[in-house]
C-alpha cells in the first residue's frame, strides 16, 4: 500500500464502479475495454487488493472497494469543486472589490460610469476609496489601485493606462468655446505651491496665466471650473467625460500625454470579481469620449 497512485488510477475505478460493465466504463473513459481491463488488473496488483468481482449482475465491488468508494467519491467531488473555482467562466464573479484612486478620478469619472459596471456583473460590489491612490496593495489596503505613480514591487501587476494629454475645460455654458486662445487670455484655475511639481502648473508658471482660484484637490478645482470661475487643464480622456465641461482650444498647451496606473497584487490579478473590474476600468479609458472640437478660428492679431 506504500505504492504511489496516480488519480487517474482512481478515476478508472469510480468509472467502473458506476457503470458495473466494462464495456459501458471504457466508453465513457474512451478507452478500449482491453486496455481498461490491463489498468485495472495493474491498479488491483499496486494495492495488492481486489476491487471487483463478476456476477451475473455485471462487476460487483468488492468489500474493500465498498469502503474505499465513498471516499474516493467525496474526493472526486472536491476536486471538481476546485476545478470550477479556478473557472473565471463557470460562475458569475461575486464579491467585494476595493479600489482606491485618486479623488477626482473616483468622483467624476468611475461613480457615473459604475451603473455599467453594475449591471453588467450584479453579484459585484464596489468599495471605493477616493484620495487614497497610493494605498498598501501588498498590505491589502485595497485590491486594486488606480495612480499616477508605477508601482516598484515585482509582486504587484501594473498596466499603464493612457489618459491622453492635458486639455482645457471650463463650465459648459461658459462661451468662447471655438475660438483658439492665448493662454494669457483665459482666466484659470490651479494647483497651490504645495502642488507646483504638476505638469498643469508648471505650464501655467511658463506661460505666466493669470490664475484666479488655487486649491490642493483635483475635485475643487474642477466643481469651481463647473461653476464658470475659470478653466482646468486635465487629461483629455477624463475631462470629456466630465459633466458640466466643455473643451476650449488653447494654443500651446502641452502635448504630452498623461499616464495612468493600473495596478493590483500579482495573487489576485486573475481571482474572478478582479479581474472583472480590471477589465471595465481598462475599457472605460479605452472607451472615453475624444470629442472633436470645431475647427478654431485664427486669433486676431495683436
Amino acid at each position: 500500500m506504500h505504492t504511489r497512485m496516480e488519480w487517474t488510477d482512481w478515476q478508472l475505478f469510480l468509472a467502473i464502479a458506476e457503470a458495473r460493465n466494462m464495456t459501458r466504463a471504457a466508453r465513457a473513459l474512451q478507452l478500449d475495454q482491453s486496455t481498461l481491463s490491463r489498468r485495472l488488473a495493474a491498479f488491483e496488483q499496486r494495492l495488492g487488493v481486489q476491487l471487483f468481482l463478476r456476477s451475473r449482475r455485471g462487476l460487483e465491488p468488492t468489500p474493500a472497494a465498498s469502503r474505499l468508494l465513498p471516499i474516493v467519491a467525496r474526493a472526486s467531488a472536491a476536486l471538481q469543486e476546485a476545478e470550477r473555482v479556478l473557472s473565471r467562466g463557470d460562475e458569475p464573479a461575486r464579491g467585494v472589490v476595493r479600489v482606491a484612486t485618486l479623488e477626482a478620478v473616483g468622483n467624476f469619472m468611475l461613480v457615473p460610469a459604475l451603473p455599467s459596471l453594475l449591471a453588467r456583473y450584479p453579484g459585484v460590489q464596489v468599495e471605493l476609496l477616493p484620495d487614497a491612490a497610493v494605498a498598501d496593495l501588498q498590505a491589502r489596503e485595497s485590491d486594486i489601485a488606480l495612480r499616477l505613480v508605477p508601482p516598484g514591487d515585482g509582486e504587484i501587476i501594473a498596466k499603464a493606462i493612457d489618459a491622453g494629454p492635458l486639455r482645457a475645460y471650463m463650465a459648459t455654458q461658459g462661451g468662447r468655446k471655438k475660438a483658439l486662445l492665448a493662454p494669457a487670455d483665459v482666466s484659470w484655475i490651479g494647483w497651490d505651491s504645495s502642488r507646483s511639481f504638476q505638469p498643469e502648473q508648471r505650464w501655467m508658471s511658463a506661460h505666466r496665466v493669470p490664475v484666479v482660484l488655487r486649491s490642493s484637490r483635483a475635485t475643487t478645482m474642477i466643481q469651481a471650473a463647473i461653476a464658470g470661475i475659470g478653466a482646468v487643464l486635465l487629461p483629455e480622456r477624463f475631462g470629456d467625460r466630465v459633466a458640466g465641461l466643455a473643451r476650449i482650444e488653447v494654443d500651446r498647451l502641452p502635448t504630452g500625454a498623461i499616464t495612468l496606473w493600473l495596478a493590483t497584487p500579482r495573487g489576485l490579478r486573475h481571482e474572478p470579481v478582479v479581474e472583472r473590474v480590471w477589465e471595465w476600468l481598462i475599457e472605460l479609458f479605452d472607451a472615453s469620449p475624444r470629442r472633436r472640437p470645431a475647427a478654431p478660428r485664427r486669433s486676431a492679431s495683436r
